[in-house]
């Protein structure tokens, strides 16, 4: 989580006033993401706590019913997750320093820094719990993070910039993305999904997940293309992004038990990993050559990806996704 926007206690009381919860005694800044604002907000009554999110990226109110509406069907499918909390009108976000601002539950818990092979395999049942529960989401969004996009993002940015960044690997990405597109698996099974199930956006009890969290990335994708993001997520060692076996199984057969995976889907995952790559690479890359002047966020290296986006180009990156 991370702060763009400033607010003032005035904005932030005036906000709380369409909320039927008690009075707010504490706000404190949450920067650990690098997409929206975020505050901790602690009450005197019940809940004792909960997160306020200014969502920055410009989001219609369309996209908005669909990421809401997604994480309610979620909640009520037992999917462990922050839910927003309803205003006194029914509405589940408003506006705050002229964009749309959400209240949801504090979950308790962390996020694991470096995860275990019992952390991986809970991801992995909850991922595909999540799949089964959105076959009969009705509502669709087009991926707002999609391949051309990214592709169209690494394009503005220089080359002598992107090589400083990470040596030897702007020559690779127009090649990279170009396979990628060319490529694309079709006919996939698909429907709505988290999108960006990365460690940071899990919480854990111990072993125990106690709920997922930033749902803005949601959008209707192949399955197997969400198994990826988070295969390339979950699967690697923190920093020196080496390839890990155990965690990369233990998410596997915990992903397939719930949901197994058809043929198809399996041999499209090394595509499906490297596209994920590219994606975080392309964010990464802007993020850390071009921050938002006065914005509270720690940008993250792009290297990582990098190093996992070639892991994948191996026949290794292949062998990760056998049965």
């Amino acid at each position: 989580m991370a702060v763009y926007t400033k607010l003032s206690d005035r904005e932030v009381a005036s906000f709380l006033q369409q909320y039927d919860l008690g009075p707010a005694r504490d706000r404190e800044p949450l920067s650990g993401g690098v997409t929206n604002s975020n505050w901790r907000i602690d009450f005197t009554g019940d809940p004792a706590a909960a997160v306020l999110t200014v969502i920055e990226p410009e989001t219609g109110a369309a996209e908005l019913d669909f990421v809401f509406g997604f994480q309610h069907h979620m909640a009520a499918h037992g999917i462990p997750l922050a839910a927003p909390i309803a205003q006194k009108s029914g509405a589940f976000y408003g506006q705050l320093a002229g964009k749309p601002a959400v209240l949801a539950g504090f979950l308790s818990g962390d996020w694991p820094r470096e995860p275990n092979v019992a952390q991986a395999a809970a991801v992995g049942t909850l991922l595909g719990r999540m799949h089964l529960a959105a076959s009969d989401f009705a509502l669709r969004r087009t991926n707002p993070m999609g391949l051309p996009d990214m592709a169209a993002m690494v394009r503005a940015l220089d080359p002598l910039t992107i090589e400083t960044a990470v040596p030897n690997l702007a020559a690779d990405l127009a090649g990279a993305f170009r396979e990628t597109l060319d490529h694309w698996p079709q006919g996939l099974p698909a429907g709505a999904v988290h999108a960006d199930l990365f460690p940071d956006n899990v919480l854990f009890d111990g072993d125990r997940i106690s709920g997922a969290i930033d749902f803005y990335y949601a959008c209707t994708a192949p399955f197997a293309a969400d198994f990826a993001m988070a295969h390339a997520a979950w699967c690697f060692s923190a920093g020196e992004s080496v390839f890990l076996a155990d965690r990369s199984h233990a998410l596997l057969q915990a992903y397939e038990a719930v949901r197994p995976l058809s043929p198809t889907e399996r041999d499209a995952l090394p595509l499906l990993a490297r596209a994920a790559c590219l994606r975080i690479l392309a964010t990464r890359l802007r993020d850390w050559i071009a921050p938002v002047e006065g914005a509270s966020v720690t940008a993250k290296h792009p290297g990582e990806f990098a190093a996992r986006l070639r892991f994948y180009s191996t026949d290794d990156g292949a062998r990760a996704f056998a049965p």
